[in-house]
Parts: C-alpha cells; sequence; structure tokens
C-alpha cells in the first residue's frame, strides 16, 4: 500500500507543487513524510483511516485539491 501511496504522490506532485509556495510545500511534505512513517509502523489496515482522518490526510488532501 505503501508504495501505492508513494506512486500516486510521483504521479501528481509536479502540478501539485506549481500552486504552492515553498513554505507549504516543506510543511506539506514533512506532514506526509510522518504520517508515510507512522502508516508503515501501524500496517496497512489503518489506511483509510489515516488519510481520511488526520492531519497528514488534510495535507494531502490539500495538496491535490481534494
Amino acid at each position: 500500500v505503501a508504495s501505492k501511496v508513494i506512486d500516486v504522490l510521483q504521479k501528481n506532485i509536479d502540478g501539485a507543487v506549481k500552486h504552492l509556495n515553498l513554505d507549504q510545500v516543506k510543511e506539506v511534505v514533512g506532514s506526509v513524510v510522518s504520517g508515510a512513517k507512522d502508516l508503515i509502523g501501524k500496517g496497512t489496515s489503518e489506511t483509510k483511516d489515516l488519510v481520511e482522518n488526520s492531519p497528514v490526510g488534510d495535507a494531502v488532501k490539500g495538496l491535490f485539491g481534494n
């Protein structure tokens, strides 16, 4: 699951970053990295909950406009 998340991020990051300033990019990337570490640590059973109900999910949604 983590590799799928990374693939999606890689496919969408270029377009999304154009709309953010550098400080916003740093904040979002930091949140995503932190969340990815938590996700890997917990396993994949909580993936949907992590994305939908956490600051990391909010950061990802904000980054990609979802």
